[in-house]
Formats: C-alpha cells, sequence, structure tokens
C-alpha cells in the first residue's frame, strides 16, 4: 500500500527519496496493535515528505509580488531604527508572500483590509507603515512616518489625507503597468 518499507530497527526508511531517512524514535506504545498504527503513519508521513521535497513546484520557491514604493515612503522608512525596519521589511515580505503580518492591521477609514497599517513600538516611540494589497501583483507601500502622539493612538487627519492621495497615484501607477503589460501581449 506504502512506497516506504521499513528496514530494521534504526528506523531507517527507504523510499523514492533516493536514500535512507532517519526518522526520530517514538515511545514505543504500551499496547502492541498501537505499534502496527504508528508504523504506518510513520510511513505516510516519509512518504508525503518525500512527495513534497521531490516536488518541482517546491523547488521553484514561493512566487513574491512586486514591491512599489509611492512619494516618499522608502526614503522615510530608511530613517526608522534598524530593529523597526527589519519589524516593518519582514511584515512587507509577508504581504509579498500573499500573507498577513501579526503587526499588521486594517487601517480604519478605507472599506475592507485592503489598505494595512504596520504598527511597531521602539523604546518610546511608535513607527508606522502603511501598504496596499488592493492589487493582484503588487504590493504598494503608501507611507511610512513616526507616529507623534497628540490624540491617543487615532492615526491623523493629514496623514489619513495623505495615504488618500498616495493610494489613487498607486491605482494609477497600477493602470498603467497593467495596460503597458497588455500592449506587449499584443504586439
Amino acid at each position: 500500500m506504502f512506497s516506504s518499507r521499513f528496514l530494521g530497527k534504526n528506523r531507517e526508511y527507504a523510499n523514492g527519496c533516493g536514500r535512507p531517512i532517519m526518522l526520530p524514535r517514538v515511545c514505543a506504545p504500551a499496547q502492541p496493535d498501537l505499534k502496527d498504527e504508528v508504523e504506518q503513519l510513520s510511513a505516510i508521513l516519509l512518504t508525503l515528505i518525500c512527495q513534497i521535497k521531490n516536488n518541482s513546484a517546491m523547488d521553484e520557491g514561493p512566487k513574491l509580488k512586486a514591491l512599489a514604493w509611492v512619494g516618499s515612503s522608502r526614503k522615510d522608512l530608511r530613517k526608522f531604527p534598524a530593529e523597526v525596519r527589519s519589524v516593518i521589511g519582514y511584515a512587507l515580505y509577508q504581504a509579498q508572500l500573499g500573507l498577513k503580518a501579526m503587526s499588521a492591521k486594517p487601517l480604519a477609514g478605507f472599506g475592507g483590509a485592503s489598505v494595512l497599517e504596520i504598527v511597531d513600538d521602539f523604546q518610546t516611540d511608535t513607527y508606522r507603515a502603511v501598504y496596499t494589497v488592493r492589487f493582484a501583483d503588487t504590493v504598494y507601500v503608501l507611507h511610512a512616518f513616526q507616529k507623534k502622539s497628540k490624540k491617543g493612538i487615532a492615526t491623523p487627519k493629514a496623514v489619513l489625507e495623505l495615504v488618500k492621495r498616495r493610494l489613487r497615484i498607486a491605482e494609477a501607477d497600477y493602470l498603467a503597468r497593467s495596460s503597458g503589460e497588455t500592449k506587449e501581449h499584443k504586439k
């Protein structure tokens, strides 16, 4: 039933991967019938690992969305402390993979979760970066700024207006890029 076969007491399995794979020792079950189930599950797991390892799609790596910077967002982000840049950079990388970072939350006032804000506290300051995943193959970083506390944790109105302007710029850029690709494919 399985392509894997048990070779001996040292828990080596031979399978389609080419070389034996060592599995960690599992505590011996008290009942003999459970031992057979553990062996079968180990064989299934090993087969799945081998299939994933030999899958050619896995060799290509994850497909990343393009990352585009709007306005001075990249320059502003470079002024942040290294620890903050690292947190924001990793969150943007996750967005490029199609994931949502733990430190990202939807920005209020933009209808849904297509405009997100990464928030990171460093020492006594709060740093934020705003990006959008509204477009299929591009993540646009709209703004990066250090929050100056005036009225609690709310994002200042001037910042929201700037994000709205830059979102319109990102939409125009995306339309230009996608129509440019269409024209190139027609030629």
